[in-house]
């Protein structure tokens, strides 16, 4: 039984190692994608003006203030507006139990946000989830009811009877309209009773991840990768933590077997209490029938009428069998020894052990193979997603200088490792610094200062005067330092917002000096290579 253990922790080690190459590596290699399916579930949401407004904080609290009340027959309410309620039902039934939130005619979330902001609170205080599993786990369940709403035959084969008969059909799951939360809605939370507060999967992730849970976040516009990753992710950890409480149980049924097998053996009966029960002797009768007195000379009986058709009758044997003797008693079964009664007791709980424990071990491979398809799957995906035709992310990426040309600033993608558009900005060195939101360069022909769009490379702002080709640039605060040139000399010039010059120091500096603010001084050299400090607020 140990080495068996042993082989499938080795197993689903395997499997676990197969699976977690890396979340961020999902780039594997490509299939053929079907196009966008009509599934998503896209929530309608109230976006109009509000007479109330709640911090995020305070919407969350009615999901904890629920999760902190919630039992096994009980119900926690807010304030007639939110129910919890949590339904085991029998836990020989190898269906799931549940925790199920209903919103009351009188709620007031309208926004899918704030609901799952509900759950996710919820979630926290009912099972112990930190706030980032908690949001993870909210989302994927708001989208499990919303994809089964109103589908009770689903419900009912996957949940204990206890379950599917306090759920209604007009209400089960989630409505894709706002409109129809306040009162048609149960939102229904798949979870293991077998497991503790503070247990990853203490709310299943098998149940959360279906096919049609996938096929929805497969529809949108991004394939829902990055959902889909996120759950990886979180698998992930149930997996190690589910493998490390089986390695240890297995661990702790090796130890008792163990134990049972070198303790002494419980003591037999003495042979005396084995021996048979004396036989009984039979029952005489209580009142004899009195015997009738016998005549000494009987006068001869006539004897019996011949039938002249009977057969003739055999003689008698001379020497009968005699009646069978009676069976022996069956000797009295021992009574058994306290010992052997506490040994008996303690191989029947190690039995019962190692079949929960089969179970488990089973149900650890099969989520350890879901995770796997869900993970090709998700790299199969984002593959295709990469290498279609979609906008990716555009960067500002400075192109290395080539003969003749320069250097130039471009919009590469990133998707697709290409320059996006024709659009490209010649500049006069690699200077590009970044300010209130715009990037600040020296166009290379004009020598003026430009502010670009960084999405765009569109020309917001270009300066009036030229400034130095090779100048540094550098901002502090609402002010742009750079290079300029006067009568020949150069100098350290300043420029607002719109690019215009505002003052300039007083006494001319090298034409390739370096710019180095710290706090409120501005590191130069001189003309003559000699180093000089200038007051910011001077050249502001």
């Amino acid at each position: 039984m140990m080495q068996k253990g042993r082989i499938l922790v080795a197993i689903l080690t395997g499997l676990i190692a197969l699976a977690l190459f890396s979340v961020a590596a999902l780039e594997l290699d490509q299939t053929e994608l079907e196009s966008a399916l009509d599934a998503e579930i896209e929530f309608e949401s109230y976006m109009g003006p509000v007479d109330r407004i709640d911090s995020r904080e305070a919407i969350r609290g009615i999901g904890l203030f629920l999760g902190n009340r919630v039992a096994p027959g009980v119900t926690a309410d807010y304030h007639e507006r939110y129910r919890a309620y949590r339904i085991v039902g029998d836990p020989l039934d190898p269906r799931r139990a549940a925790d199920v939130i209903e919103l009351d005619a009188r709620s007031r979330v309208d926004h899918i946000d704030n609901l799952r902001r509900i759950v996710g609170g919820y979630l926290e205080s009912a099972w112990g989830y930190g706030t980032s599993d908690a949001d993870l786990l909210a989302r994927f369940i708001t989208i499990y009811n919303a994809v089964h709403r109103g589908e009770m035959p689903f419900f009912a084969a996957r949940y204990r009877a206890e379950v599917s008969a306090a759920l209604r059909e007009a209400s089960v799951g989630l409505a894709i309209s706002y409109r129809q939360w306040p009162g048609q809605t149960q939102l229904v939370i798949p979870i293991r009773d077998d497991r503790e507060r503070g247990a990853l999967d203490a709310v299943d992730p098998a149940s959360l991840i279906d096919r049609a849970v996938l096929a929805d976040l497969r529809s949108r516009a991004d394939l829902g990768i990055d959902d889909r990753k996120a759950i990886i992710a979180f698998i992930e950890r149930v997996i190690e933590e589910r493998a490390e409480a089986i390695a240890e149980e297995r661990e702790a049924i090796e130890a008792e077997r163990a134990a049972i097998a070198e303790e002494p053996p419980a003591p037999e009966p003495a042979e005396e209490d084995i021996a048979a029960a004396p036989p009984q002797p039979d029952p005489a009768p209580a009142d004899p029938a009195p015997t009738p007195p016998v005549d000494p000379d009987p006068p001869p009986a006539d004897p019996p009428p011949v039938d002249p058709e009977a057969p003739p009758a055999e003689p008698a044997p001379d020497d009968p069998d005699p009646p069978p003797a009676e069976p022996d008693p069956a000797p009295t079964a021992p009574e058994p020894t306290p010992e052997r009664i506490e040994l008996e007791e303690r191989e029947e709980a190690l039995a019962r052990r190692e079949e929960e424990l089969r179970i488990q071990e089973e149900e650890l491979e099969a989520l350890t193979e879901q995770l796997e398809e869900l993970y090709q799957e998700t790299a199969d995906d984002q593959r295709t997603l990469l290498d279609a035709d979609l906008p990716g992310e555009h960067v500002p990426f400075i192109i290395a200088e080539r003969p003749g040309t320069g250097y130039e600033l471009a919009l590469v993608d990133m998707n697709r490792l290409e320059i996006a558009g024709v659009q490209t900005i010649p500049l006069a060195d690699r200077s590009l610094e970044m300010y209130q939101g715009r990037l600040l360069v020296i166009h290379r022909t004009s020598r003026r200062l430009l502010l670009l769009h960084p999405d765009t490379m569109e020309i917001e702002e270009e300066s009036e005067r030229t400034v130095r080709a090779a100048s540094r640039l550098r901002v502090s605060g609402g002010t742009i330092l750079a290079g300029v040139e006067e009568g020949g000399s150069s100098y350290i010039g300043s420029l607002d917002s719109q690019l215009v010059q505002t003052r300039r120091s007083v006494e001319p500096v090298a034409p390739d000096t370096d710019i180095v603010i710290r706090g409120e001084q501005v590191l130069v050299q001189d003309p003559d290579g000699s180093f000089r400090i200038l007051l910011l607020r001077s050249l502001e």
